[in-house]
Order: C-alpha cells, then sequence, then structure tokens
C-alpha cells in the first residue's frame, strides 16, 4: 500500500508501507480480528541504530527542510500503518515527546552543523479503543515489534522473525 502525504510544496510524496506483506503481521492482524476481541492496549517500537555513529556526517535526514521530522517521521508512519493494519486503531487525541541526542555532526566542508530532527521519539495516543504507546529510534533500536493486548489474550510479533507470532489466550475463569 502506498500513502500519499499533501505538503505544502507543489508535489506530493508516497510513502511505501512494506510491512503490512510480512506474514508475522498477516498472521498478528487475523489473531487480532479473530481472537482478541476488544482492544486495550498496543505497545510498538522501531528503529535503527546507523546514525548512534557520531562521526556519520550531516545527511539530507538530519535536515527538516529535506526529511521533515527525524525518527517521528521516519519510522513513526510505519507504526502507525501497522496500529491501522493490525489493530484497527484510530488516534482520537496524541502526545509525543522528541530529542535530538547528537546534536552537531560533521558537515562535507570540514565544519559542523546542528541536526534539525529528532533522534528520539515517544508517543502515546488515546484510541479509538484503548491506548497506544510507541517508541522511535535513530540511535539504537534495530526491531520492529508491536504487542497488542485485548479482552481474549495478546498478540506479539517482531520483523526480525517475519513468519512467528506469539499468541497467549486468556484463560476463562473456573476453566
Amino acid at each position: 500500500r502506498l500513502f500519499s502525504l499533501q505538503r505544502d510544496c507543489k508535489g506530493r510524496q508516497m510513502l511505501g508501507m512494506v510491512y503490512r506483506y510480512v506474514n508475522a503481521v498477516n498472521l498478528a492482524a487475523r489473531i487480532t480480528r479473530e481472537e482478541l476481541g476488544r482492544i486495550y492496549a498496543v505497545t510498538s517500537w522501531t528503529g535503527g541504530r546507523r546514525l548512534a555513529d557520531e562521526r556519520i556526517p550531516i545527511e539530507w535526514r538530519m535536515r527538516r527542510a529535506a526529511s521533515g521530522f527525524g525518527a517521528l517521521s521516519d519510522f513513526g508512519s510505519h507504526l502507525i500503518d501497522l496500529a491501522d493494519y493490525v489493530a484497527r486503531q484510530r488516534f482520537l487525541s496524541v502526545s509525543c515527546l522528541m530529542d535530538t541526542v547528537i546534536a552537531v555532526r560533521k558537515d562535507g566542508a570540514g565544519g559542523e552543523s546542528s541536526v534539525e530532527n529528532d533522534d528520539l521519539a515517544s508517543l502515546i495516543a488515546q484510541t479509538t479503543n484503548g491506548l497506544h504507546t510507541m517508541q522511535m529510534s535513530r540511535v539504537g533500536m534495530d526491531e520492529t515489534m508491536m504487542c497488542v493486548v485485548g479482552e481474549g489474550g495478546m498478540v506479539q510479533f517482531s520483523l526480525r522473525s517475519p513468519d512467528r507470532v506469539l499468541f497467549w489466550k486468556k484463560a476463562c475463569p473456573g476453566a
């Protein structure tokens, strides 16, 4: 699925939501729909670790004009799409904290430049059926995971194991 983003500029940008085609994602979505019932909470996190190396010089993804926000848009867009696809989450209100932990990088001219966007973002959302928390990092997380908790149990997957889903069915009281 491609997600079209309108911006103030005179063009369109497209974002490929490729995680929807991973076996674990599709199985988790099916289990969520068939087994979990009402969703209470979703927790997800994703990121990369390449930019944790302070020797990496400033690049386009560290400039707000070229890339928008940092980890929040770079990785958060994929988590929001997974929340929609796997758990049918719609966000009613959102709070987000962001931080730039490596604020200055070497530039190509032998000097230094300020990083303009976030290395880390933490988002919490009130959804149509519970809470969703997200962690995104460009400086230390090398994993994409999601855990969905509902009245029928809990399902968890990691893109590190694209064919594996963990499902804990809620035990019926007195059974």
